[in-house]
């Protein structure tokens, strides 16, 4: 685990490093507290112990540096030798420096040297006689009267070595016991910290347990302090946590339910409108046919009939006086024009009224004959039919409410499009299945967002297309034409 992370540590992770990282600190610090210790205790001793076994020599040295007796020098410098191992090298000098006794193990190389004068008093000296104390006695002892004398010197070299190997034993110990220390406060950390985290833990589960839904939270008593007061906040806080979120259920329930009641109340309501609009449509189209049945059986038959008479009228001029036959012959020849003009004008009305080629030929070729006719009236605008071959014959109100459609949607290019070429196309979509028809057109097109667009014939398009359960969308916008598409479901013959 990355020290750059400790953001993301857990809990465990932090109470161990908070347990062992003072322990380890502790055991550091007081390693190297022992440790720079003993060097400078080494460095004391060394200086104590050099100065005095110098001075200890240069004392002891007297009474063989003035009588020259090498052997007792050589003598005293081994034993020393072998007392102390710290003492690397001595070596005796006259006053001339010239050597009178040495002795040397082999010199490290962080060895000190330690130098020190044997002197004597020269007065004292010569008033001495055999009851007098000897020169090798401390000089608290001897008479000091007269200025010293250098007989000689004492150089004595000590090597570290020695005491630092019986202070490392001593730091090895003293370590060894700070370890055991230091990993008896790291248990007794790592114990603390295990009975820190139980409870830590316990309450983690809990947050975790009420953020996934779940508020019946059980937790131990616990004592006082922060973590009693801790567990009892969490209890509190599931527990009103579970009462809100019981309400707020039984609010969404409740409201869920009141949504369904008016989303069935809706479609209802919406299927109650399709049914109307498609009896209204039904009615419409049956009175139309009704209509239309009256206008073609009884006002064209009283046309043919009072163009029979007319054109009778015109055969019994010619017996009349010539006089008179001129007059008769133009009444008679107005009154045929004028019931030829109202028989066309009844044929085309009922045209309109119920296209005969629903009846007789089909959607497609009805909506054919009309995309012709409106091409042949209107010779500023182009109106064509693309349309499918596998385009079903449609029959019925769904072929009407068609009908319907496209005629709006062509007389719509007519009077507000201005437009220069129309399309209109017939498809087919097995999969579903579903007819389009799609009638675009080149013109100024509008703004679909604005409510003045939303006029009588287009919502009367809507609604005849949503009475027979279809659906109808229209894109256009200023200077980019018009396109609406139709779909229409029909029943296939296994579902009729």
């Amino acid at each position: 685990m990355k020290l750059g992370r400790w953001k993301d540590w857990g809990i465990a992770t932090r109470l161990v490093v908070i347990a062992l990282l003072p322990a380890l600190m502790m055991f550091v610090v007081v390693s190297l507290a022992l440790y720079f210790s003993s060097r400078e205790e080494v460095r004391e001793d060394i200086q104590e112990r050099g100065r005095l076994i110098a001075k200890s020599l240069a004392e002891s040295s007297r009474y063989g540096v003035v009588s020259r007796n090498a052997v007792y020098l050589q003598r005293t410098i081994d034993r020393f030798l072998e007392v102390d191992r710290s003492i690397a090298a001595i070596e005796i000098l006259g006053p001339e420096r010239e050597p009178l006794a040495a002795n040397e193990r082999e010199a490290p190389p962080d060895a000190h040297l330690f130098e020190s004068v044997i002197q004597v008093h020269m007065l004292a000296d010569l008033e001495w006689n055999a009851g007098d104390p000897h020169v090798s006695q401390p000089e608290a002892s001897r008479p000091s009267s007269g200025d010293p004398k250098t007989l000689g010197y004492v150089r004595v070299v000590m090597s570290p070595g020695p005491i630092l190997e019986a202070k490392r034993e001593r730091f090895y110990v003293a370590v060894s016991l700070v370890l055991l220390a230091t990993l008896f406060s790291g248990l007794a950390g790592l114990y603390l910290a295990n009975l820190l985290r139980r409870p830590l833990a316990a309450l983690t589960a809990a947050l975790r347990q009420i953020r996934s839904g779940n508020y019946a939270v059980r937790l131990k008593p616990g004592g006082a302090g922060e973590l009693g007061e801790l567990r009892s906040t969490v209890v509190e806080m599931a527990a009103a946590l579970n009462v809100v979120h019981t309400e707020l259920e039984n609010k969404v329930a409740a409201r869920t339910d009141e949504l369904r009641r008016a989303m069935d109340q809706v479609m209802e309501a919406d299927a109650e409108k399709r049914r109307l609009i498609s009896q209204g449509n039904a009615l419409v189209e049956e009175e139309r046919r009704r209509i239309a049945v009256e206008i073609h059986d009884d006002l064209n038959a009283a046309l043919i009939f009072v163009r029979l008479e007319a054109e009778r009228i015109a055969a019994l001029a010619k017996q009349a006086p010539e006089e008179e036959l001129q007059e008769i012959a133009r009444t008679a020849e107005r009154i045929s024009q004028t019931t030829a003009q109202l028989y066309a004008s009844a044929r085309e009305i009922v045209k309109r009224l119920r296209p005969e080629l629903l009846d007789t030929l089909g959607l497609p070729r009805a909506i054919e004959e009309m995309v012709r006719n409106y091409d042949e009236a209107h010779p500023d605008c182009r109106f064509a039919l693309r349309a499918s071959a596998s385009f079903p014959d449609l029959r019925g109100d769904l072929a009407i409410a068609a009908y319907r459609v496209v005629q709006e949607a062509l007389s719509n290019v007519v009077k507000h499009a201005e437009a220069t070429h129309a399309v209109v196309s017939l498809a087919q979509d097995d999969a579903t299945p579903t007819v389009r028809i799609t009638i675009t057109d080149d013109g100024k097109g509008f703004d679909t967002t604005t409510k003045a667009q939303s006029g009588i014939g287009l919502i009367g398009m809507r609604e005849r297309v949503s009475g027979v359960g279809g659906s109808l969308s229209l894109t256009s916008a200023p200077g980019h034409g018009t396109s609406i598409t139709i779909d229409l479901p029909y029943a296939t013959e296994g579902e009729e």
